[in-house]
């Protein structure tokens, strides 16, 4: 299929802003939907990128607007179909952007679902497909998919039965992060922690079940295979179907989970928590390890954790304004690059996540949970992904992680004098002290690091004891000055 193909099909009514008659004759091989800022790393070469312009605004739309197509046409794709529903129209800086990169730039209509031409692509290029014939796969072959699911059967079971009608299919049913969950015997390409087979050669569909982009399925065919577009799609919805019913199974053991939680952050007493530790089909002896996340959607942080930990037995709770716990038995450490790979699910939505230190018992439980709180404070102005209490050996770490309101209020309480001052005096006083403080006190150093004479630290230094009511030859005084100057 070549993109003029496209513009032919008059269901789209698809309009052609830029690119003449070699560019629209580019192959096109596949589909990418994004409104990320930067896709880069999302197309494939030979895609279609479709774009509903989310990220496109008036306010610096020239700089968005570039920086997007450079990395659509720097990962070699056959063009840019850009949505015209959230701006009423194409912009003309993308336009531009397009034709200074070569890359070819059709606008969809307000009311073409890119749905459709996601399915145009795919069906022309498994070589056509009527979506109104009888279903794909034969009815033994479906009435066997039906059993397995009616009995619970793994996965890997109803994906076999699903592809068995194609012979030697190469077919694999993964998570967003990379995680494999089933495959067919063909599939012997290992796909790596991580990885994004989107990214790989082949037809990617996304399982219509999941509540967050973090527990994502998606079922792969690499390219060659041969496989009918209508089968695959079947495939896919027979992977829904298990989803489904999977996630129903898993409804008692997340709100069993809600209770553990809710139990630890109340601080019940040891007997309660290790009732909810049983019910929660965890050992009501040690060790433990505590995380959380919070986000705007506290089922998606519990979808987030979940995946991060998956492998690791543990229950995932989530808790009001957005919080998600998860209690671990053992003291595993999980795989860190996982974390990475949630993170690239939705890059738009920072991942803070907090981890305590390893738990002896259960009474440990609520304390580890506020070690936990503390270091997924400590992540977010550190911009980290994940930060463990075992990692807060410094004094910095350990302010950084408290509430922003409780360090404001301590920061203008020991510093209030200074920062009431007039904008001169007080910064060059406030200035002094840190400089005194960073130097172990030395008057020398600081002058030096100050590029002042020594007298001049003296007399600061002594001007700033009189209006903070400090002594700086004493060392709790020095303490709270440090942790108000790092508040």
């Amino acid at each position: 299929m070549r993109v003029r193909d496209l513009l032919d099909l008059p269901e789209l009514r698809l309009r052609l802003v830029w690119g003449g008659e070699a560019l629209t004759g580019r192959d096109v091989t596949g589909v990418t939907v994004t409104d990320l800022a930067d896709p880069a790393r999302f197309v494939r070469p030979g895609d279609v990128v479709l774009t509903g312009l989310v990220w496109w605004s008036a306010d610096g739309g020239d700089t968005k607007a570039e920086r997007f197509a450079d990395a659509v046409a720097g990962a070699h794709a056959a063009a840019l179909l850009a949505g015209e529903e959230t701006h009423g129209q194409v912009p003309e800086a993308l336009a531009d952007a397009c034709a200074r990169l070569d890359l070819p730039l059709l606008s969809v209509p307000a009311d073409t679902d890119f749905r459709a031409i996601t399915d145009a692509v795919y069906l022309r290029q498994w070589g056509g497909f009527d979506a109104s014939a009888r279903p794909a796969l034969p009815e033994p072959a479906r009435r066997e998919v039906d059993r397995l699911l009616a009995e619970g059967a793994p996965l890997d079971d109803v994906l076999a039965a699903a592809c068995a009608p194609l012979g030697d299919l190469a077919c694999y049913v993964v998570t967003a992060t990379g995680r494999v969950l089933a495959r067919t015997a063909a599939a012997t390409a290992p796909i790596e922690p991580g990885e994004d087979v989107r990214r790989r050669v082949g037809t990617t569909l996304r399982v219509d079940a999941g509540a967050s982009p973090y527990d994502t399925w998606l079922v792969h065919a690499p390219a060659g295979t041969g496989t009918p577009p209508g089968a695959l799609r079947e495939i896919t919805a027979v992977v829904g179907r298990f989803r489904h019913a999977w996630d129903e199974q898993l409804e008692p053991g997340r709100r069993t989970a809600n209770r553990l939680a809710a139990a630890v952050a109340s601080g019940a007493e040891e007997a309660t928590l290790r009732s909810a530790l049983r019910r929660s089909g965890l050992p009501a002896d040690g060790p433990y390890v505590v995380h959380t996340l919070t986000l705007d959607d506290a089922a998606a942080a519990a979808r987030a954790l979940t995946e991060a930990l998956a492998g690791v037995p543990c229950a995932v709770g989530v808790l009001p304004r957005g919080e998600a716990v998860a209690i671990q038995a053992g003291a595993d450490v999980p795989d860190p690059g996982r974390w990475k790979a949630l993170q690239a699910c939705d890059p738009r939505t920072p991942l803070a996540a907090g981890t305590s230190t390893t738990l002896a018992g259960p009474d440990d439980l609520p304390s580890g949970l506020a070690q936990a709180r503390h270091a997924a404070a400590v992540s977010r102005p550190a911009g980290s992904l994940v930060t463990s209490a075992a990692e807060l050996t410094g004094f910095g770490a350990l302010v950084s992680g408290l509430d922003p309101a409780l360090r404001t209020a301590f920061r203008e309480r020991v510093l209030g004098p200074l920062l009431g001052l007039e904008r001169g005096s007080g910064p060059v006083l406030l200035d002094t002290v840190a400089a005194f403080l960073d130097c172990d006190g030395s008057w020398a150093r600081a002058a030096r690091a100050l590029h002042v004479h020594v007298n001049t630290v003296h007399y600061r230094i002594e001007r700033a004891e009189e209006l903070l009511g400090r002594d700086l030859s004493r060392l709790d005084d020095r303490l709270d000055l440090r942790a108000a100057l790092l508040c």
